[in-house]
């Protein structure tokens, strides 16, 4: 656990002697990216200003101690990183990996399906869901951090400039809009760490599935914490800092501590972390009951298998986002309803062979009654039929 100490813009993250910094980091990895305070709750003020958090200290040759820090370039324009940024960064990851973990860098997609993937589904919200990822994809791109040092394979280099896209553009199609999307190059020396392995690892099912910004950068903390410990402790100051709150008369009052932590050990209560445990999460008094903290302790090591089925991802076939979407489109067409099936629609389009989907769609065409009253229903049971048919497993099975 570490101790916090503001002082005007530059916030120090003090490791105890059971958090070793001597082992070389990478310039986005276990250190760096698994700041909590570097992705604070989207309300949080001052966004908009450069701030600098120092997350380590080593010893130069002669024993000379040095700080690590990286300072975040807020400003008018884009503001630094908040938790909402931080699934959009896990997310983005994944689907470089998914499309083949390209040489250049490139990634790609569409703002409906990035929306889709970091959890904002409702269709009422769809065009604001769309403006913020589109948001956020533009802070990757502008969004300066300085890292004070950072290694690469071959060297330690100082005070290094990132911004974790290099390239960002919308590519349109005025005669088709639905065919639109964004293409990203991500940042050489944060690619050569996703090459490498030393991206941090995020529970990302855990951070998706949690709606209260306050908690987020907790899960952020304890992930790192239980990696290598069985049991750890945040008090409520710790809670407090960690999710850049200040600490006023109102966050003095002890109904109000004891409110604010339960919600977050409810959000955080079973979640499963990076490392594949499952965590248990106690609120306590603390030694003299003069006040609370939260006891975070690994109950039990889930397997791969229920990990997958908890986090409920689909075998992804097709994952190019403009066929995802011409898919969608499609099926879309002949049924003929609102968009509050989309969902379902681009999980099939996610799920398997485009031939399969186009069968499906002439074969409803060919056998809908005409007093049909559910297309989406029929639909279903006719790709269903097909996908068994052709040895794929069902994702409603």
């Amino acid at each position: 656990m570490a101790r916090h100490t503001v002082i005007s813009n530059v916030i120090r993250i003090r490791p105890m002697s059971n958090e070793s910094t001597e082992h070389p980091i990478s310039v986005i990895g276990e250190k760096q990216f698994k700041i909590p305070l570097l992705f604070p709750p989207p309300n949080t003020k001052g966004l908009d200003e450069p701030r600098t958090f120092v997350y380590g200290v080593t010893t130069d040759t002669n024993g000379t101690e040095i700080e690590r820090s990286v300072q975040v370039l807020g400003n008018n324009v884009t503001s630094g990183y908040t938790s909402d940024t931080l699934g959009v960064i896990a997310t983005i990851n994944e689907m470089w990996r998914e499309q083949g973990s390209p040489e250049d860098g490139k990634v790609f997609g569409t703002y409906a399906d990035l929306a889709r993937r970091i959890g904002r589904t409702d269709v009422a919200n769809e065009s604001y869901h769309r403006r913020h990822v589109a948001a956020e994809l533009h802070r990757l791109r502008r969004c300066i951090l300085v890292f004070s040092q950072y290694y690469t394979k071959n060297a330690l280099r100082e005070n290094q400039e990132i911004t974790y896209f290099s390239e960002l553009k919308y590519v349109t199609d005025k005669k088709n809009p639905s065919n639109n999307y964004w293409e990203a190059t991500i940042a050489p020396y944060v690619l050569d760490n996703l090459r490498e392995g030393y991206i941090a690892s995020l529970p990302l099912a855990a951070l998706l599935s949690i709606k209260n910004d306050n908690s987020k950068p907790i899960l952020l903390k304890v992930d790192s914490i239980l990696a290598g410990k069985e049991k750890c402790e945040l008090n409520c100051d710790s809670v407090f800092t960690l999710a850049s709150i200040t600490v006023t008369d109102w966050y003095k009052k002890p109904s109000v501590r004891r409110k604010m932590l339960t919600q977050i050990q409810q959000d955080l209560d079973g979640k499963v972390i990076s490392s594949g445990w499952k965590i248990s999460v106690t609120v306590m008094s603390t030694v003299g009951e003069k006040d609370i903290k939260l006891v975070f302790q690994r109950v039990e090591r889930v397997t791969q298998t229920e990990r997958s089925v908890m986090s409920k991802p689909i075998a992804v076939l097709n994952s190019d986002p403009i066929l995802i979407q011409m898919l969608v489109n499609d099926i879309t067409a002949i049924i003929g309803q609102s968009k509050e099936n989309e969902s379902l629609y681009f999980l099939y389009a996610r799920s398997y062979p485009d031939e399969l989907i186009h069968r499906a769609i002439s074969m409803f065409k060919a056998d809908k009654p005409a007093d049909l009253k559910s297309p989406g229903a029929f639909f279903s049971s006719i790709l269903a039929k097909l996908v068994r048919e052709h040895g794929f497993n069902w994702i409603k099975d």
